[in-house]
């Protein structure tokens, strides 16, 4: 007897910790399912935060756009980030006990999260160019 499996929906979070974003269909590449915590918001070390500390993450709602992601949370101004603009400049992350580099994006960015947050943070991405599949 053959079994068929097939996705009829899936939750990806373009930024780590915040909120999710339903989908019906999912494509997966080299670093995972497309879009799926390709942003990372850690301290100013490089240290990741979390929902666990700041519940206050799981109010940020991101929306996918086809040149960046649109920010938003209840009591702020969204924020549209684009890719073009991002610094990528590198930057050690460190996720539980994996370290890598991943890439600044804008300080509006950070601006905007840390007033969100409430403690001051950096927003990165880990894109392709980033080794955050190269786990040590």
């Amino acid at each position: 007897m053959t079994v068929k499996a097939q996705l009829t929906e899936i939750n990806i979070y373009p930024i780590k910790s915040t909120a999710g974003i339903s989908q019906s269909r999912a494509f997966v590449e080299k670093q995972g399912i497309s879009f799926d915590r390709r942003f990372v918001v850690t301290d100013l070390q490089g240290r990741m935060v979390t929902a666990r500390k700041f519940p206050k993450m799981v109010t940020i709602e991101s929306c996918l756009l086809s040149d960046g992601i649109l920010l938003s949370a209840k009591g702020h101004s969204s924020l549209k980030i684009r890719y073009q603009d991002f610094e990528m400049k590198e930057f050690e992350c460190k996720i539980w006990s994996d370290r890598f580099d991943a890439y600044t994006t804008i300080e509006e960015a950070n601006q905007w999260l840390t007033e969100v947050i409430g403690k001051e943070v950096v927003l990165l991405y880990c894109g392709e160019e980033s080794n955050a599949t190269a786990r040590n």
